[in-house]
């Protein structure tokens, strides 16, 4: 008797758990309000290092641990999503993004659906120290 209370109380720990982890949509207003004063910081898909650095007004700036820093600016489309364009000599792409979160976790999906959709980084409060 005692195993079945054991294993009933995880499984309903466990159907809790998997209930309340979910991804949820970050757009518009949601984006400005979780970005501000916070870095997106993640790994790319060549294994380096980067911060992003949403910043009031529309700057955006990408310093990764190469040494490699570009800017740009954001800004939020109809949909409420965020879009990105680099300055030259960036050749980072420019693409609207589907943004969600899931705690600190952020995942992205370019809209024009191209391969260089997929980044995921978390979110932590602003440092704008080069990226170690």
């Amino acid at each position: 008797m005692k195993n079945l209370t054991i294993f009933s109380t995880m499984a309903v720990a466990a159907v809790l758990l998997a209930t309340q982890v979910r991804a949820e949509p970050l757009v518009g207003d949601n984006f400005i309000s979780v970005m501000q004063g916070n870095t997106l910081s993640g790994v790319s898909q060549m294994g380096v290092k980067y911060n992003i650095y949403f910043l009031p007004g529309g700057d955006v700036s990408y310093q990764d641990a190469s040494g490699r820093v570009d800017t740009g600016n954001w800004t939020i489309d109809p949909d409420g999503d965020v879009c990105i364009k680099w300055k030259p000599p960036s050749n980072l792409a420019h693409d609207c993004y589907k943004v969600d979160i899931d705690g600190t976790k952020v995942s992205w999906k370019g809209k024009t659906g191209a391969g260089h959709a997929g980044l995921r980084g978390e979110v932590a409060p602003m440092d704008m120290t080069k990226s170690k």
